[in-house]
């Protein structure tokens, strides 16, 4: 079946006004009745004189964030969803070229998740291999981290600084959640950002030092996949912190089924080949992510798509810094 366009990037490219009655008088894009797809349901999210106006209709899927237009679809065959959820968590997480009017899927997304880590990792290996012809170590590691960015721009990264803003700001749990939507660094983002990369690099680094050629590329591979798998259980365990919606708001529908998590077991089960090294990594993994989600509950009692990026940012350097410890 050919997929339908999806996305609008903005409201003037596809117009169509739904009755007064039904949501007002407001302009939204949508897709045209009749189309060949079964779909979900979902809040309708619109910019009404400054404040998010949130609507239940039964109507074509649409989510409306900051002026992009997003119509989401489910369609009925497996194999299609299968490539359209991937794609969709390519381009939410990364700048990687992925196709265009790609349709956004939430919840089907989350899954691919650790998939997208796995192939951030081979694009930094790759990258790796190419940069150690030319540069010693040190240089090879910095360039890794960049080459992390570049891929995500930074996305995950904004994340961590708005979180530790937020969050070190001893402030009520509201401020707090304020503070983090301000797009403005402070001083404790700014210095939490460089530690977490100072510790990618430093890590990256022993890892070059302290083992073989084919370990070195397994570690590359598992870690950033690793890193975004924890979000699946982010997601999973604590509940959206903004009533009002946000970046993650679309995450959090519904309660992530254990099928969910199949992918976690590639960079698992690659992690077998690491021997006591591997061991280590997932004992590390369990244990940042349990203490990192006890601490999240704790301080806010909730979590974000700032909180979750935060999360893949500190679990990276953290699970890079384990791996290259000398055994």
């Amino acid at each position: 079946m050919q997929a339908m366009p999806c996305l609008y990037k903005t409201l003037a490219e596809r117009r169509y006004s739904f009755p007064d009655n039904e949501i007002g008088n407001h302009t939204v894009g949508a897709v045209p009745c009749g189309c060949p797809y079964e779909w979900i349901f979902w809040d309708i999210i619109l910019e009404s004189r400054g404040s998010p106006l949130r609507l239940p209709l039964r109507m074509d899927l649409l989510k409306y964030y900051s002026g992009n237009l997003y119509i989401m679809a489910m369609d009925k065959n497996d194999s299609d969803n299968f490539r359209v959820d991937l794609r969709s968590a390519i381009l939410f997480m990364t700048v990687i070229p992925a196709g265009r009017q790609v349709s956004f899927s939430p919840s089907g997304m989350i899954r691919f998740f650790p998939v997208v880590g796995l192939m951030l990792g081979f694009l930094m290996l790759c990258s790796d291999l190419i940069a150690s012809l030319f540069w010693q170590p040190p240089v090879v590691a910095l360039m890794d981290v960049l080459i992390l960015i570049l891929l995500t721009g930074a996305f995950h990264i904004d994340g961590l600084g708005d979180t530790a803003d937020g969050i070190f700001s001893h402030r009520s749990r509201k401020r707090a959640l304020d503070i983090m939507k301000d797009s403005r660094i402070g001083m404790m983002g700014l210095v939490t950002v460089f530690s977490c990369l100072a510790l990618k690099v430093a890590g990256i680094y022993s890892v070059k030092e302290v083992c073989s050629g084919i370990e070195t590329a397994l570690i590359l591979l598992i870690v950033p996949a690793y890193a975004r798998a924890g979000m699946l259980f982010g997601i999973r365990s604590l509940k959206y912190g903004r009533a009002a919606g946000g970046t993650g708001h679309g995450f959090f529908q519904k309660k992530l089924p254990p099928k969910d998590f199949f992918w976690i077991l590639i960079p698992a089960g690659l992690s077998l080949f690491l021997g006591f090294r591997g061991l280590l990594l997932n004992v590390v993994f369990a244990l940042s992510l349990f203490l990192i989600l006890m601490f999240y509950r704790k301080k806010m009692g909730c979590i974000t798509g700032d909180m979750l990026g935060a999360m893949t940012e500190v679990m990276e350097s953290t699970l890079f810094i384990t791996a290259g410890m000398a055994l």
